[in-house]
């Protein structure tokens, strides 16, 4: 199958990129874990993680992954394990990549959308039954993927009752995503204090 693979090569951080990553709301090696309920009963896991810093078809990128599954026993009723890994430009910060598998139930779906920030161009390739769909299209300027979105969101300076903006991409369509922020609120989380 043809299918573009990056050229991809974990790499330890730059002392010229130490400050720039001390000004962002999460650290690398960031993993954050969530019980999934359903109707008050534990269904499955998610992760978060800020999995490293890579050189990327020529450019320093963060690599974040997504995970979510179905427990054993939810596993018995509704299979679920999906993966998106996002590759988001370390100073520009914005998407160059995302691979999105999902396994849930019978349904089988395998995504990647590459992103020409510079000339304003995506190629998503398709795999279904042994073959690729490849299409392009337009994106807008500095788009996000739907996992970028979140880590860009966490550096806004949010203020209740104002709106953030941001410019997405999600599967094939170009979205202006609109987040309100109506309340602040402290939370306990567990042995982490408030």
């Amino acid at each position: 199958l043809e299918v573009p693979l990056p050229q991809v090569s974990t790499t330890e951080v730059r002392p010229e990129e130490e400050t720039l990553l001390k000004s962002r709301p999460f650290p690398v090696g960031e993993k954050l874990t969530y019980s999934i309920r359903w109707t008050g009963l534990h269904v499955g896991h998610a992760d978060l993680e800020v999995k490293d810093i890579i050189a990327f078809n020529g450019f320093r990128a963060y690599r974040v992954i997504s995970r979510a599954w179905s427990n054993d026993f939810f596993s018995l009723i509704y299979r679920v394990d999906d993966m998106i890994q996002s590759f988001i430009d370390l100073n520009n910060f914005y998407s160059l990549r995302i691979e999105k598998r999902q396994e849930e139930g019978n349904y089988r779906s395998f995504k990647i959308t590459e992103y020409d920030q510079a000339n304003h161009m995506a190629r998503q390739f398709k795999y279904k039954s042994g073959s690729v769909e490849e299409t392009k299209f337009n994106i807008s300027p500095a788009v996000h993927d739907v996992l970028s979105c979140l880590y860009y969101l966490r550096g806004q300076d949010l203020k209740v009752g104002e709106s953030v903006f941001i410019k997405v991409n999600a599967d094939g369509k170009n979205y202006d995503l609109e987040v309100k922020v109506h309340k602040k609120e402290r939370i306990e989380v567990g042995n982490m204090g408030t």
